[in-house]
């Protein structure tokens, strides 16, 4: 198949996109809400996560507005550059020019980009970080000029503040340059260029490390308690299902391309260096997976290189599995987004379901009083839906209590506080208030966006 047939079925498929973007009558998921909220203020810091994509949405919002349609292009142009340096890698990576177009477009459409690109996530800046330093990396095993050391730290940095899953890179770098002798020589031979790319990286962070000393360390804790080993409870069977999620979302084709090719591999230092940024991030996060757990996306990064390692090993049947690949893959696009277009009631669409309309409802009880929502992810919600309504919404928060999310840090229901209020949750949750208040049941909402029973009351002083 030609570049320019796989060209016109990767824009037909952002067409669908867009229809989809425009049709829909879904919201957004709580985490996207929660992100638009943390964009509304400029933060070093924000509880559960560093701040770039904060910063970048707050900008995007500035410039194109803060509606459904406009957020849901956000994560297009990041993952359109992601594709770019996912061409320039395979390039340097000797890969045929037609070739690296075909990965990069291969990349655009497989199930984790088609569906993480309509998603506001931390995942759409950090890969586009992680592309650009696996291309530096290639850069200064080549030439390692103190400039690129400047350049590797500063995206360094930036990567950081897009995700603490950054860290990863430097444990990626280090099997690289411990199996590959010229990538060993290049960083070792500049310890002038390794000490600008520390001081560079340090300068980014050290805000964000700043922001957290003040706040206790909140967001560190919150990274450590989700892979909290000490609540471990070891399943093989998780561990399988992580590995075969990763399959699924990058494409089960190309990788039984890849297995039918298995015994022609050679370990030459383009598959040496594609496999050093990849297989350390899903052995450690399987682990964890098989420990604790683990999220399907806490592997992103890795599946940059694996796509393009599975890619470049497939020699037998090459251009009919390619070919195969892209549609399968292209079809699964297509079946997503024309289900967000129809709003079609799947179970997994449910987090996205009906959330506009109850937001509406509660502000038609609530009138102009305040809302206090003890659910982060509902509290999210509601504040993006009722963005335009002259209400305010709190979270209630025991202040002998240890903080829990951002909004209980930035959005707490004051101790003293004495206006009547609508509360959404339990009673118990605002018991820790010092003036005298009664409770009124009002109502009991089961929704499709939520898996436990919502509980609204009137709370008067």
């Amino acid at each position: 198949m030609s570049i320019k047939v796989f060209f016109i079925f990767v824009c037909a498929l952002v067409c669908l996109k867009i229809f989809a973007i425009f049709n829909t009558s879904f919201g957004l998921f709580g985490d996207e809400a929660q992100y638009w909220l943390w964009s509304r203020s400029f933060d070093l810091g924000y509880f559960s996560k560093p701040p770039l994509l904060a910063w970048f949405l707050g900008l995007y919002t500035n410039l194109f507005g803060s509606e459904f349609i406009s957020l849901k292009f956000f994560a297009m142009p990041f993952y359109t550059l992601t594709a770019y340096l996912i061409y320039r890698i395979c390039i340097k990576l000797e890969l045929s020019k037609k070739d690296s177009i075909s990965c990069a477009l291969v990349f655009f459409i497989i199930p984790s980009a088609s569906l993480s690109s309509f998603l506001i996530s931390t995942d759409v800046i950090l890969l586009l970080f992680w592309s650009m330093l696996m291309n530096l990396v290639l850069i200064i095993r080549s030439s390692p000029k103190n400039l690129y050391f400047v350049f590797f730290g500063v995206v360094f940095g930036l990567a950081l503040l897009a995700k603490y899953a950054a860290i990863y890179f430097l444990i990626c770098l280090f099997f690289l340059t411990f199996y590959d002798k010229k990538s060993r020589l290049a960083f070792k031979t500049n310890p002038l260029g390794l000490l600008l790319f520390v001081l560079v990286s340090s300068v980014f962070l050290f805000p964000n490390l700043l922001w957290n000393h003040l706040n206790n360390w909140v967001t560190f804790s919150h990274t450590a308690d989700n892979a909290n080993l000490n609540n471990y409870n070891i399943s093989l069977l998780r561990g399988l299902g992580f590995l075969t999620i990763q399959i699924a979302i990058l494409g089960p084709v190309i990788f039984f391309g890849f297995l039918i090719n298995i015994k022609n591999l050679k370990f030459d230092f383009q598959n040496l260096y594609l496999l050093s940024f990849s297989i350390p991030i899903l052995v450690i996060v399987f682990f964890e997976s098989v420990i604790v757990r683990a999220n399907a996306n806490w592997a992103a990064p890795a599946l940059l290189s694996l796509l393009i390692f599975f890619f470049r090993s497939i020699k037998k049947y090459k251009y009919p599995l390619i070919n195969i690949n892209f549609f399968f893959n292209w079809f699964v696009g297509c079946f997503l987004f024309f289900s967000i277009a129809m709003s079609y009631p799947f179970s997994f669409f449910n987090r996205i379901n009906g959330v506009k309309e109850f937001a509406l409802e509660i502000v038609q009880i609530s009138k102009e009083s305040s809302i206090i929502v003890n659910d982060r992810m509902l509290f999210s919600s509601l504040a993006y839906e009722l963005r335009h309504y002259p209400v305010k919404i709190l979270m209630p928060h025991n202040p002998k209590n240890p903080i829990s999310n951002h909004f209980q840090l930035k959005s707490n229901l004051k101790k003293n506080y004495g206006e009547g209020f609508f509360l959404i949750g339990d009673p118990i949750n605002i018991s820790y208030l010092s003036k005298k208040y009664q409770t009124s049941f009002i109502k009991r909402y089961d929704k499709k966006f939520t898996s436990e029973p919502i509980y609204l009351y009137e709370v008067t002083f």
